[in-house]
């Protein structure tokens, strides 16, 4: 799929929201617009839009569609969000901010399958919890 191809995916599920909202708000389609009636000639779907209306919709979403893909990332090597798979008690981590190094010593998972808290007791003895999303910790390779 292109950015055009996802642009127009996007336009139909915006397009779909906005009916619903229009008809949560009172309105129904029209044959032609009637702000006072609350009649509205784009209420229909997507398909049997006007091409203008197609097109603007679309046009609309083409930058939601590239700011959307450009945010999509899935990091991996030694950056990369712990994963509950690579837990181990005693797995050396360190502060992404500084020098500071400890063991990991328990963790929590959500129930769709991503870390949700890990437990560190540093070196210094002190025992703080991370939350996993935020990337606070990085791996300490031993070698």
């Amino acid at each position: 799929m292109n950015i055009q191809e996802a642009a127009v995916a996007l336009a139909r599920v915006a397009h779909e929201l906005w009916r619903t909202e229009m008809a949560k708000e009172g309105w129904r389609y029209g044959p032609t617009y009637d702000e006072s009636k609350r009649l509205h000639d784009a209420l229909v779907p997507f398909d049997e839009l006007h091409p203008t209306d197609k097109r603007w919709t679309r046009t609309c979403l083409d930058e939601v569609a590239a700011e959307l893909l450009a945010g999509v990332e899935y990091p991996r090597g030694d950056d990369r969000e712990f994963v509950p798979e690579e837990m181990i008690v005693g797995m050396r981590v360190g502060c992404t901010e500084g020098d500071d190094e400890g063991t990991v010593q328990s963790w929590v998972v959500t129930p769709e399958g991503c870390l949700d808290t890990i437990t560190v007791r540093w070196d210094d003895g002190e025992v703080t919890e991370a939350c996993a999303e935020e990337r606070v910790l990085r791996r300490v390779w031993n070698g």
